[in-house]
């Protein structure tokens, strides 16, 4: 970011988050403690880019439960080992899952608006 800071042009960042940054998961503690980092990687990275001249803007997104081979795999593991398994396939017989075409048109959408550095969209509808 400190190369780009004399290009007086729009400069943005997205990273993607998850409701288990806020929420703990059982199984997924790795999963969880990185999107929480990422989270407040964002919001510091925001902080430091407030008063710049020609700042990034950087926000984190967290679309809510979408249709990923990431979900896939969660849901074909066996509920005994993996305590999401049940509820993430109930989630996804039950129609609640986006599919990433959804999600990726709403992240176009989020790059055409402007938003405060760091701020965090915690649900894309």
């Amino acid at each position: 970011m400190k190369h780009t800071e004399e290009f007086q042009v729009r400069k943005k960042i997205i990273n993607i988050s998850s409701g288990s940054a806020v929420y703990p998961v059982p199984d997924m503690s790795v999963y969880c403690s990185a999107k929480a980092g990422l989270n407040m990687f964002t919001q510091c990275v925001g902080q430091e880019q407030a008063n710049r001249t020609s700042p990034v803007e950087i926000v984190a997104i967290d679309p809510g439960m979408v249709d990923t081979e990431l979900q896939k795999s969660a849901r074909e593991q066996d509920p005994l080992t993996f305590a999401m398994a049940g509820p993430f396939n109930e989630a996804y017989t039950s129609g609640q899952l986006k599919s990433t075409e959804y999600v990726a048109k709403q992240i176009k959408l989020i790059i055409e608006k402007e938003y405060e550095a760091g701020v965090m969209l915690t649900s894309i509808s």
